[in-house]
């Protein structure tokens, strides 16, 4: 006869886990241009590769450096079907020299990265040249929701006795 194993505490903290750290990359989307790092400075190239970034569809990407930031900022524009794309996107309209302001967040990993992947939105002047978007928001939410579907199905397990 085969024994219950105790899964029920584990498996529910873990879900309820999940689910706070969904919540937590939601409403990081959602921040304001205030509440992340800015720097403004001279454009020094617009390239859809970068040499030492290699791999990455040139048709999806921009690699953006400016001349007050040591590394190139990753801009993401998704062109395809299924790609998570930005809110607003018009990178084709920037060239060398211009003056812009890019609105991002520096952790350890992106300080020791070949680029900065983590820019929210860029401005030139008073002009809204991207904003990254919250699409990746739904793909969360259907996560959260799954792990709140899976909670209850533990709860139900539990008092019919099928797991402890």
């Amino acid at each position: 006869m085969q024994t219950k194993q105790p899964i029920f505490k584990k498996s529910l903290s873990t879900l309820v886990i999940c689910i706070i750290i969904s919540l937590v990359f939601v409403q990081k989307g959602y921040k304001d241009r205030s509440s992340f790092q800015s720097i403004s400075g001279s454009i020094i190239s617009i390239e859809n590769t970068n040499e030492r970034y290699s791999g990455k569809d040139t048709s999806k990407f921009r690699y953006v450096k400016i001349d007050k930031y040591p590394q190139p900022f990753q801009i993401f524009i998704g062109k395809s079907t299924g790609d998570f794309k930005p809110e607003f996107e018009d990178i084709g309209l920037l060239s060398v020299g211009e003056v812009i302001t890019i609105y991002f967040e520096e952790t350890n990993k992106t300080r020791n990265n070949v680029v900065n992947n983590l820019a929210y939105y860029i401005d030139r002047g008073s002009e809204v040249i991207f904003v990254k978007g919250h699409s990746i928001a739904n793909l969360i939410y259907g996560f959260a929701t799954f792990c709140s579907i899976f909670i209850i199905v533990l709860i139900i397990l539990k008092k019919k006795g099928k797991i402890i």
